[in-house]
C-alpha cells in the first residue's frame, strides 16, 4: 500500500501549478478525475485521434502521471511457481521470479496510450504487408511482430505528429504495468476472481485460440481496451524486464521514469530483441496485471508545461 503522504515528496517532478498524481489505490471514478484534470492542465482532450494513411485513424487515451507498486510479493510468485509446476508449465516457472521484488515506481509524465491494440487494418495503413498469423481481419490485433519490425512503424507514425511536438514510441514496462493496474493491486484490473475475467479478457476459457476484434469485452478505468489477452504469445519468449527496466540497487528511492522512455535510455540496453507478443490468450497465468509480455498499445509523449 502507498501512503497518500507521498504525494508530498512529487513537487521536484512536477509543476508547481500541476494537478496531483494518480497515488495507487484509486477507483474508475478517481481515475477518470485525474484524466480530466491533467487534460484541463494540458490544454488536450482527454481522448483524440491521430490520422493514419489510408483513412485509418487511432485513437490515444491520456494517461496521467502516478505511481504504484510495481510487480509480485514474494508470496505471490512462490503460490504461482507452484501451480506452474503442477501444471508442467516451464516457460512460466522460468519467467514468474522476474516479478519479484515488488517496488513503488512514479511515472512522472503524462502520455496518450492507444486505446485499443495496434490493428492489423492500421499496421498494413502504414507497413504495406500483414505479419499477423490470424491475418485477413483488419480489426483483429496485429501479432507475430518483432522490435525491429516496429521500427519503421514508429518512424512513419513520428511523421504525422511531429509539427505538434509529440512523439510515438513503445511504452516501457513500468508504463505498462502502471497503465494496466489502474490503481488496483490485484491479479487482473477487474480483480482476483476468473469469473468475471471473461468480460474483461480472450484467454483459454473464451478465446478459442485465436484473435478477435480489438475492443470486443470491457475497458479497463483508463479506458484501455484488452489489457489482457487476445493476441497470442510468440514462440519467443520476450525477456522484457532485463530489456526496459535499469537495475535498481536496494535502499534507492522510488525509480522515476519521464514518459516513455526508451531501453537506452533507461540506462539499460535490450538483451534480445525479440518477437513483442501479449499476454499469452490461452494462459490465464500469462494475462495477470504484473506480468509484462506485451506491448502492443502504442505510446504518443506531449508536451507538459513547465
Amino acid at each position: 500500500m502507498i501512503d497518500e503522504d507521498d504525494a508530498a515528496t512529487w513537487p521536484d517532478f512536477l509543476p508547481a501549478n500541476a494537478p496531483p498524481p494518480a497515488i495507487a489505490p484509486f477507483d474508475e471514478a478517481q481515475a477518470n478525475k485525474h484524466q480530466q484534470a491533467w487534460a484541463n492542465y494540458l490544454g488536450l482532450p482527454v481522448e483524440r485521434e491521430i490520422d493514419l494513411p489510408g483513412g485509418e485513424k487511432l485513437t490515444m487515451v491520456l494517461i496521467p502521471p502516478g505511481e504504484f507498486m510495481m510487480g509480485s510479493t514474494e508470496e505471490e510468485v512462490a503460490q504461482l511457481l507452484e501451480e506452474a509446476k503442477e501444471a508442467r508449465d516451464k516457460s512460466l516457472v522460468e519467467f514468474i521470479p522476474s516479478e519479484a521484488p515488488q517496488h513503488r515506481v512514479r511515472i512522472s509524465r503524462p502520455f496518450y496510450l492507444g486505446k485499443y491494440e495496434l490493428t492489423q487494418g492500421q499496421w498494413e495503413a502504414v507497413i504495406e504487408n500483414n505479419p499477423s498469423k490470424f491475418n485477413g481481419n483488419p480489426s483483429h490485433p496485429v501479432e507475430y511482430v518483432s522490435w525491429d519490425d516496429v521500427q519503421p512503424l514508429l518512424e512513419n507514425s513520428n511523421e504525422v505528429c511531429e509539427k505538434e511536438g509529440m512523439e510515438f514510441v513503445l511504452p516501457s514496462e513500468p508504463q505498462w504495468e502502471y497503465e494496466c493496474r489502474t490503481g488496483t493491486d490485484t491479479a487482473w484490473y477487474c480483480g482476483n476472481s476468473k469469473a468475471t475475467l471473461h468480460e474483461f479478457a480472450w484467454f483459454n476459457a473464451n478465446g478459442e485460440r485465436k484473435t478477435h476484434s480489438v475492443g470486443s469485452l470491457k475497458a479497463n478505468a483508463w479506458g484501455l481496451y484488452d489489457m489482457h489477452g487476445n493476441p497470442l504469445r510468440p514462440q519467443s519468449r520476450d525477456n522484457l524486464r532485463q530489456s526496459l527496466v535499469p537495475a535498481q540497487s536496494e535502499g534507492q528511492p522510488a525509480p522515476n521514469y519521464r514518459g516513455a522512455l526508451t531501453s537506452a535510455a533507461n540506462g539499460a540496453e535490450p538483451r534480445a530483441r525479440l518477437p513483442l507478443g501479449r499476454a499469452k490468450a490461452g494462459n490465464v497465468r500469462l494475462s495477470r496485471n504484473p506480468c509484462r509480455v506485451t506491448l502492443h498499445h502504442p505510446v504518443l509523449l506531449p508536451g507538459v508545461p513547465s
